[in-house]
């Protein structure tokens, strides 16, 4: 009896001594003993929600917890529970009538302190537990639940099950989350976005006219910071549990997807009303926020897993039936298009279109679609553009590989979280106008701006929060659900971000050393007031100085003023600060640096370049801040706002949402509850009650009703008169046979447009021998106007180019860039130190091509690629790919003079510069006097010394001012039907006159640039015309023409790599050209990757000179054609008779002059 006495005492010690354990490190959070229950002790639950119980027993066999004796745990355990007030405690099985299920047994390690992680000294635990899946407590009351293991030693939990009325009092809830929002930044937000007169505001914040104000506390069960995936769980399920874990109480198992989970209010709100579900953010959409309505892991990491669940629902246990949502609005394309990071490789897109989706990529397809159907909407991988780079530096979106369809091009067309919420909110209320809806709208970057330091783009990203409240109140006011509709706006955490004066940032800027720059920042009366809405008048309108919005948007007018705010974080990594807002896009206050420690992180010095070092707060692996413990506001609106006022706990929040919604189940009877609202309610008095706030509205909605009754019956009709057709072949050519409605069905316009391909290609055997070649013809470019968005004319010119197969590769191909592509600076580097340095920061590269030797591929890159110490120092400039070629094909010798007629924005200067080691002169010419200030910024950066920029308009300039060059390169202004894929306004903006005036322009450039040549160059004398056109009259017919006009220009080999290109046309639509036109080239976007392109190389020779004084003309060239002749006939003899005039030669009276200087 003594032995035995001391062995119990000594396992109450061990049990003691794990509730006595360092917060910091816990052996399993909410499981002080060795005994553990899940849900654990103080759980609360709605009536009727499921959950998964899990009962574990531990065995310590080393570290404080050890008990002698004790390696194996007790296996057989009991779990018992009872109502307090009801019968006697029943097992588990016993109690929700269930199977008993199977034991499992494993192992798990754990440090139990700073002490022995440092060691690497874990602790090891044995485990025998049992999980007893999908049950319910459906009676209110207190419930205790008794784990009994090791004879007498127990763990109870003591369970709340709320007592909630069922009635139902809204039929529609707005859950709006700000990621990481605080007061304080509220307070930020109103600062620099609503006018204020001596200290009144002018306007107010959206969140500032609700009605009911409250704050909740964001604790986790285990810790008192939390993160946003269990604090998501929280608000979701009114389960508080660990750090990382979505819709589950973490167990102590190895597998992350087999933890106790609970049920989330989308979940049962589809299962209780079968009503609507809404998930919309700004993050990737597997993110924890979005991810915790429908996901359950201890592992917010496992995204594919999460995009399943979305679709699926929880296929590996049994669990509450999922259909998927309604609406599902976010970025993380990553984990959709079939790759390593999708869910076992598998095409999402595809999977969400199996079932009923509508897939939309980008906001132009998103607004355009129909709101009757289930969404699926991403619009970039990883997550979305924020607002102050999509609305005030939109450079910042040109991006490589960023598109959501997993190409290399880049998502500039996104929608804001507005666009996204109020299309869901259309969808919702157009699928579900009888039975409501859930929605969720995340603003997750204010979060994920603060981590970053980056306060002016998460105040940004609240600013757009207010404006989306603000129009989702007006929305469902103007459909009469706003009284229906209970809107709540609230955090899940917040940050340390405060506002504590003013900053004088040119002051600062001008300051020398860390103590001195301190100097500008102002406190209390000198603290001065905002400027973010003073504009500077003398900036450009549109730019970030000037900016001009819509009434009643409240935005900065100027997000980059010289007085700024103080403002920063208590959490906070080594980082610089200028408190000036960083244009080219989102900070990274702190790197890594190779040759360091690589989890350590120091100052990133380019991060604010002109700013003082801010020491860290936070360990030295940390890159970024971290959440606080700080309330953060609720706001409240509608049905049930009352239920939100004061300070609460996070898991209130379920509570509130579900009790409003009716979401009460009293029985495990599958069936729903019969009626909307409460049986006390007068539902004929709450259709027909009118008030002054919803009069409006209500007729508005009644409109809508009839209108809706109108459209059904015409799409009956309609129907009906499809159906009578059913049987009758498709007609190809008839568009409406594959359309019944007045809108294009894109899918079915692309599939004629393959279809017509395919016949053409086969016509012989494939036509409807009714039909013509030029009717299918005909149709195909119709459809090509529809689909791919072009004006007929410019449809025709460059379909006309191509077979139809060709074609329909080139217009595909046009839809997206083409890749980023970084040229090295061989004046200051070479391709593969540059490739080390940038491969080292994270930027996934390689070689542009086998026919480049500095250019760089870029796939992806973690840092602003044009803000890197690399780019700063000019080793590199980003250039397109296609702007080598022109460059390659002069190729400059040292020494050389060189003219660069059209030369800005640089990149083909700098390169001219390079390849000539500096040595020589070039000159750079550009008429563009605001596009010479960037060629000269380029040129400095660059290293550049031998060339010298003018602005001269080039037909009058050269030669007359200038000539004699070796070489001369004109890459000539076009119609950029090459960059279709970079400028989309092309499809639409050039048509047949532009077709006229720009290739007179270009010939008369080209003639001026031919002669500028030196022809007795010892090393030169050559041309190089190119331009970013793929059209035949602005290449090869422009080349003709100066071949007529200058017989001693001779076409050669451009002297690019073989198979590098298209040879050039020789004949095209009954005109035949130089038999030397096949030694131009052409790059094609479908072909090669590369913008359209065409580079011509010729030599210049000797002038033979009639006796007359005029040069010979060429040998008769009728057989070319005379092309020239009619379309700019005028304009050609205008030209030539004042080039002949300034060169003292005169026009003989009655026929155009052939000759020339």
């Amino acid at each position: 009896m003594a032995l035995r006495s001391i062995a119990k005492a000594a396992f109450a010690l061990g049990l003691f001594c794990g509730q006595c354990s360092a917060q910091t490190f816990q052996r399993l959070g909410a499981c002080p003993k060795l005994g553990c229950i899940f849900p654990p002790d103080q759980a609360d639950f709605l009536p009727g929600q499921y959950f998964d119980l899990r009962v574990e027993v531990h065995a310590p066999l080393n570290g404080s917890e050890r008990i002698q004796g004790y390696t194996e745990p007790d296996r057989d355990f009991s779990i018992t529970i009872v109502r307090q007030g009801g019968q006697n405690p029943k097992t588990a099985s016993q109690f929700f009538e269930i199977e008993e299920p199977l034991l499992e047994t494993w192992n798990f390690t754990w440090y139990e302190d700073l002490f022995a992680k440092a060691a690497g000294t874990p602790s090891v635990v044995r485990v025998a537990s049992k999980i007893y899946r999908k049950v319910a407590l459906y009676k209110p009351g207190n419930y205790i639940a008794t784990l009994t293991y090791q004879g007498d030693e127990q763990t109870v939990a003591n369970w709340t099950v709320r007592d909630i009325p069922p009635k139902r009092k809204a039929k529609n809830v707005v859950l709006f989350i700000g990621d990481g929002m605080t007061t304080n930044m509220i307070t930020a937000a109103r600062l620099i976005g609503h006018k204020s007169i001596n200290g009144k505001y002018q306007t107010r914040l959206a969140l500032d006219k609700f009605p009911v104000l409250g704050h909740q506390m964001t604790h986790s069960l285990d810790s008192f910071i939390t993160d946003s995936a269990n604090s998501a769980t929280a608000l979701y399920s009114g389960h508080k549990t660990t750090v990382n874990a979505l819709g589950v109480y973490r167990d102590s198992s190895p597998d992350s997807l087999d933890d106790p989970k609970v049920e989330s209010i989308a979940e049962i709100f589809r299962r209780v009303w079968n009503g609507g579900v809404g998930i919309v953010s700004t993050a990737f959409i597997a993110d924890a926020t979005p991810a915790a309505l429908t996901a359950h892991t201890h592992n917010r990491g496992q995204y594919g897993n999460v995009v399943d669940s979305f679709l699926n629902g929880i296929t590996n246990y049994s669990w509450t039936e999922w259909t998927g949502p309604d609406v599902l609005f976010g970025g993380g394309a990553e984990q959709f298009y079939p790759n390593e990071d999708s869910f076992q490789g598998q095409d999402y897109y595809k999977l969400f279109a199996d079932k009923g989706y509508t897939v939309v990529l980008n906001n132009t397809e998103l607004q355009a679609s129909d709101n009757s159907s289930k969404h699926l909407g991403i619009f970039s991988v990883s997550n979305l553009a924020k607002w102050l780079d999509r609305n005030v530096y939109p450079e910042n979106l040109e991006i490589e590989s960023t598109a959501p369809d997993g190409s290399t091009g880049a998502a500039t067309d996104q929608p804001g979280l507005k666009e996204m919420t109020l299309k869901a909110l259309s969808i919702l209320h157009n699928r579900h106008g009888e039975d409501g809806f859930f929605l969720m709208s995340e603003a997750a970057s204010i979060d994920k701006q603060m981590h970053l330091l980056d306060y002016d783009r998460a105040l940004g990203e609240l600013l757009e929060l207010d404006d989306t409240v603000k129009a989702t109140k007006e929305y469902l006011a103007s459909i009469g659900e706003l009284e229906n509709t209970l809107i709540v706006v609230t955090a899940d955490h917040g940050h340390g971000f405060d506002v504590a004066g003013g900053v004088d940032t040119k002051y600062l800027e001008a300051q020398t050393g860390s103590r001195a720059k301190r100097g500008a920042i102002g406190t209390y009366g000198e603290s001065g007031l905002s400027q973010y809405l003073v504009a500077n008048r003398s900036a450009p309108i549109g730019s970030d100085q000037n900016l001009v919005y819509t009434s009643g948007t409240n935005f900065p007018v100027n997000w980059d003023p010289r007085y700024t705010l103080f403002q920063g974080f208590m959490a906070n990594p080594d980082h610089r600060e200028n408190y000036r807002v960083h244009k080219t896009g989102p900070r990274k206050p702190a790197i890594s640096i190779e040759g360091f420690d690589e989890d350590d992180y120091y100052v990133s010095y380019k991060d604010a370049v002109t700013g003082f070092l801010i020491n860290g707060t936070l360990p030295v692996d940390a890159d970024q801040g971290v959440h606080s413990l700080t309330d953060v506001p609720v706001f409240s609106q509608g049905p049930c706002q009352e239920d939100f006022g004061g300070v609460f706990n996070s898991i209130d929040i379920f509570y509130g949402l579900a009790g409003c919604l009716g979401l009460i189940v009293d029985s495990d009877d599958e069936a729903h509850p019969t009626a909307m609202f409460s049986e006390d309610e007068d539902d004929s008095d709450a259709e027909a009650k009118l008030t002054a706030a919803n009069i409006e509205g209500l007729s508005n909605r009644l409109d809508q009703e009839q209108a809706n009754i109108e459209a059904e019956a015409q799409a009956e009709l309609e129907d009906a008169a499809i159906q009578t057709n059913i049987q009758a072949d498709v007609d190809l050519l008839d568009p409406t046979s594959t359309i019944p409605s007045l809108v294009p069905d894109l899918a079915a316009v692309r599939s004629r447009i393959t279809e017509t391909i395919r016949v053409l290609e086969n016509f012989s055997k494939l036509t409807d021998k009714s039909k013509s070649r030029s009717e299918y013809t005909q149709q195909l470019l119709s459809d090509i106007c529809i689909y791919y968005g072009y004006n007929e004319f410019l449809a025709a010119k460059l379909f006309n180019l191509f077979s139809p197969t060709e074609a329909f590769h080139f217009f595909e191909a046009n839809e997206t860039p083409r890749p980023m592509v970084l040229r090295t600076n061989t004046l200051r580097t070479n391709r593969r130190s540059l490739a080390q340095a940038l491969i080292n920061r994270g930027v996934v590269l390689q070689p542009v091509g086998k026919w480049s030797k500095v250019g760089l591929q870029v796939f992806e890159s973690p840092v602003p690629l044009g803000a890197t110490p690399e780019y700063l120092g000019g080793q590199y400039i980003l250039q397109a790919a296609s702007s080598f070629l022109p460059v390659m094909a002069l190729a400059p010798q040292p020494g050389e003079r060189i003219l660069d007629m059209a030369a800005a924005p640089g990149g083909k200067t700098t390169y001219i510069s390079a390849l000539m080691r500096n040595t020589g002169v070039v000159i750079a010419n550009d008429a563009n006097r605001k596009r010479a200030k960037g060629l000269i910024g380029n040129i400095h950066r660059l290293g550049v010394k031998n060339t010298i920029v003018c602005n001269y308009e080039a037909q009058k300039a050269f030669p007359r001012i200038l000539g004699g060059f070796d070489r001369v390169l004109l890459d000539a202004p076009c119609s950029g039907t090459g960059v279709i894929g970079k400028d989309p306004s092309v499809k639409t903006s050039k048509n047949e006159r532009d077709f006229q005036l720009l290739p007179h322009m270009q010939k008369q450039l080209l003639l001026a640039a031919i002669d500028s040549v030196d022809s007795s160059s010892k090393t030169g004398g050559y041309i190089v015309y190119s331009t970013c056109s793929v059209t035949v009259e602005e290449n090869e017919q422009v080349v003709q023409y100066v071949l007529r006009k200058r017989p001693n220009v001779t076409i050669v080999e451009t002297g690019l790599p073989d198979g590098f290109g298209t040879k050039g046309f020789k004949a095209f639509a009954g005109k035949v050209f130089d038999e030397n036109m096949t030694k131009t080239r052409r790059w094609y976007p479908h072909v090669e990757n590369v913008d359209g392109f065409f580079v011509s190389t010729a030599s210049v020779e000797k002038e033979t000179v009639k006796s007359n004084g005029v040069v010979a003309d060429s040998k008769d060239n009728d057989e070319f054609g005379g092309f020239d002749d009619e379309e700019d006939k005028v304009l050609i003899e205008k030209a030539e008779k004042k080039r002949l005039k300034s060169k003292g030669l005169h026009q003989k009276p009655g026929h155009s002059s052939k000759g020339g200087n």
